[in-house]
């Protein structure tokens, strides 16, 4: 294993977890319809309450203890979000691509950051945007890669493409892939492979998540 460390040319990180902390903090709550801020952060908060995913850890944090018997039913969509019963209603939490599968037109995302969007019954919610911190070793660690021979360092991420661009600009990254779901992180990943002669060995980094 050491021979063949030896030898990496490409490096491949997922984002979150791996070059950012994966400890996100709520840095705003768009409310789109009737709902209130409090509101909002409930519904994500009890429809997040199963998920393993950094976000669904700091909604479920940010709103404080949880009573699992509120909720009557409970499906993951994978890579998208979730969908619960909760009060009586109907609850969607997840990406624009959860929304507009559901007949939702979900607002445009303002800032930086992950975004949560919520659909309550037949109504689109509003959405609940998170930010992540990049690690202070990160771009040390870039720059040690380097320094050891590696020529090419890929970022993958389900993010919005903006905020993968800016984490990669600010860590002298090579190329960005993003708003991948987990399948597609792997495609990508196997697509690098095949190329893996023009750049030598590759290695990927992540914090096993996906």
């Amino acid at each position: 294993y050491l021979e063949a460390l030896s030898h990496i040319k490409t490096v491949v990180f997922d984002k979150t977890g791996t070059l950012t902390k994966g400890t996100f903090r709520i840095t705003s709550i768009n409310c789109q319809g009737r709902f209130t801020k409090a509101q909002m952060l409930e519904m994500a908060a009890y429809a997040e309450c199963y998920a393993g995913h950094p976000l669904a850890l700091a909604l479920r944090m940010a709103y404080g203890e949880i009573d699992e018997s509120l909720i009557e039913e409970y499906e993951e969509v994978a890579g998208a979000g979730v969908k619960v019963r909760f009060r009586q209603q109907t609850i969607l939490a997840g990406s624009r691509r959860l929304m507009a599968e559901a007949g939702f037109a979900p607002a445009e995302v303002v800032g930086d950051g992950s975004a949560v969007h919520l659909a309550v019954d037949d109504h689109y919610a509003g959405y609940i945007l998170l930010e992540d911190e990049v690690k202070p070793n990160a771009a040390a660690a870039v720059s040690g890669l380097r320094q050891l021979g590696v020529s090419r360092i890929s970022l993958l991420t389900g993010d919005r493409r903006s905020v993968g661009e800016k984490i990669a600009a600010g860590l002298g990254v090579d190329d960005i892939h993003a708003e991948l779901l987990p399948q597609q992180k792997v495609m990508e990943l196997e697509r690098i492979l095949q190329n893996s002669p023009e750049y030598g060995r590759t290695a990927f980094v992540g914090d096993g998540v996906n």
